[in-house]
């Protein structure tokens, strides 16, 4: 039995049905899981099991976002969509990993867009049916090490044979777009460049079956040669390979 990584929890909409409301929500300070978010308010409509968040915006740990939300319950099958775009300087990353305990990766500013939808009764129901684009993208920053994933290290030791110094290395740009439809998401841009040279490549996500599928193509340079290796990774989400 193949080991799944997405939560299967019900979304218990059920009680959205037959209600009707509107409000207007804000509050200066949340705490959620130990985790403080500012600033944040809410136009709520809801009619008859369809509840709509528009706008919405929060400020999170690493700064603004902002978008809508719906939550569709009327229909035998529930839908949600979900807009959120960063605002103003961007996300820091560095921040969202102190709050939300996130292992080393990234750090720098980045814009991130999300524009999802999906259905089913739990999560791992809409992460089949997940449609929709998301994407990164930052400008200067540095990469501190892959140990975010479990293949993590060992794909870091095989993109960056020079190793990543303690301080991390200096990036110019990374950018990262996903389309997908119906649980299979694709990239259409995967690039990284900075001080160690450039990746690029492709990368297929099915959140059906949960299983990975990348080309990463490293141009990257040692001794004042540049090396252009494919590399790939396979698997599954639970216990991805690397080719």
């Amino acid at each position: 039995c193949m080991s799944l990584v997405i939560p299967d929890i019900p979304l218990g909409v059920e009680g959205l049905r037959g209600a009707d409301a509107a409000l207007r929500l804000s509050a200066a300070q949340l705490t959620a899981g130990g985790v403080t978010w500012r600033d944040a308010s809410a136009t709520l409509a809801l009619d008859n099991g369809r509840l709509v968040l528009d706008p919405l915006q929060v400020t999170t740990p690493g700064g603004a976002i902002g978008g809508r939300a719906v939550v569709d319950a009327a229909g035998p099958v529930p839908r949600l969509e979900l807009r959120l775009d960063s605002r103003g300087r961007g996300l820091d990353l560095a921040s969202l990993r102190r709050a939300f305990g996130v292992p080393a990766g990234f750090e720098g500013s980045a814009e991130v867009a999300l524009d999802l939808r999906g259905q089913g009764g739990t999560t791992r129901a809409v992460a089949a049916t997940l449609s929709g684009e998301a994407g990164i993208a930052m400008v200067g920053g540095r990469f501190t090490g892959a140990t975010a994933l479990r293949i993590g290290p060992d794909l870091a030791r095989v993109l960056l044979p020079r190793g990543t110094p303690a301080g991390g290395v200096a990036m110019r740009c990374f950018a990262l777009r996903l389309s997908a439809e119906q649980g299979v998401a694709r990239s259409e841009a995967l690039l990284m460049e900075g001080d160690f040279g450039r990746i690029d490549g492709t990368l297929a996500l099915n959140l059906r079956e949960e299983t990975v599928a990348a080309r990463l193509l490293p141009d990257i340079r040692l001794m004042g040669v540049t090396v252009r290796a494919p590399v790939t990774i396979g698997g599954t989400f639970a216990e991805p390979r690397i080719g």
